[in-house]
């Protein structure tokens, strides 16, 4: 139990101590930018060698690209080999761009977002075969514009990136 919890007491404060985006800022009015972002899809697996001595040296488990999920090595897939992935923040009226490369051969993703109306972009929804074909091998950018200012929360809706329980 004690493992456990200091995994996910690491994992925690890693999350939190992430760097900044350029576009992770106070809102002002007037002030729009255009926020970039490159999520690499991937095949990964928790408590890889990046992790190396975690959870027995919790130190370990802050290291970057470790993703110590429950202390057991299992195979997932990633974006940017982070769990939980990227934040995306930003203001009402930011561009966002998010560049998906999709790495894995035979998996396909599409990435929806929450927390805001797309009004005027609905092909980047992220449904597949509703709003988007699944992004298959390759690349597909999402280009939009933001409705409301702060967190977007997005996930995969093809199935692959939902993580059991």
């Amino acid at each position: 139990m004690k493992i456990v919890v200091s995994v996910i007491g690491v994992v925690l404060v890693a999350a939190l101590t992430h760097a900044a985006h350029e576009c992770e800022r106070t809102c002002e009015a007037g002030d729009t930018r255009t926020c970039y972002y490159t999520f690499n899809l991937q095949e990964y697996h928790t408590m890889s060698r990046a992790c190396f001595n975690c959870p027995f040296n919790t130190t370990d488990c802050s290291r970057p690209e470790c993703i110590a999920g429950d202390g057991v090595a299992r195979p997932l897939i990633t974006i940017n080999r982070q769990l939980p992935g990227p934040s995306i923040n930003v203001c009402e009226g930011d561009r966002v761009v998010v560049d998906v490369y999709n790495w894995m051969l035979s998996d396909t993703e599409t990435i929806h977002f929450h927390g805001h109306h797309m009004k005027d972009f609905q092909y980047y929804d992220g449904v597949p075969f509703v709003t988007q074909c699944p992004i298959l091998g390759g690349s597909f950018r999402y280009n939009f514009v933001t409705t409301n200012s702060g967190t977007l929360w997005w996930h995969s809706h093809s199935g692959m990136l939902i993580t059991n329980h």
